[in-house]
């Protein structure tokens, strides 16, 4: 078990765009397995992280209405803790890389529950506010630019 991150977005691309986008990414990393359950729903793991990928679901549905943002599909990131900070960095890259692509909305939380970043409206912010498991976070290898602020949750 590790840490565990789910990343939330509204991507319109098509499966098969998003696929190449992460496998771009990945590319350098010991891929080790990947699995599809179906062209939505499928999955890939690495030396230091396993991510499933699955379309629009009631967890999604129920993000998106929480933080009034179009979301579509959920990533679901396990960090191994023997490398967590080369597989949280690497992370942060593949969620930046879905992110040059577009302007969609986008949530990521940590522990499940947690917002750290959130874009709405073409503005990305991050928060670390109710974050303070870790001092440190490869927040800058998203690549994209953001602001430092406060997620609105109850």
């Amino acid at each position: 078990m590790g840490i565990e991150f789910s990343f939330f977005i509204g991507l319109k691309q098509p499966e098969r765009e998003l696929k190449r986008i992460i496998m771009d990414i990945v590319k350098d990393d010991d891929i080790v397995g990947f699995s599809e359950d179906a062209p939505e729903n499928w999955s890939f793991a690495c030396d230091y992280y396993t991510c499933f990928v699955n379309g629009r679901d009631s967890g999604t549905e129920l993000f998106s209405k929480d933080f009034m943002i179009d979301l579509r599909r959920r990533f679901e990131f396990d960090i191994f803790l023997e490398d967590w900070e080369q597989g949280e960095k690497r992370m942060m890259e593949i969620i930046g890389a879905i992110l040059s692509v577009g302007d969609d909305d986008c949530l990521l939380l940590a522990n499940g529950d947690t917002p750290i970043v959130m874009r709405r409206d073409g503005r990305t912010v991050v928060d670390d506010s109710r974050w303070v498991e870790r001092e440190y976070f490869p927040y800058e290898a998203l690549g994209v630019d953001f602001d430092w602020g406060v997620i609105p949750y109850d």
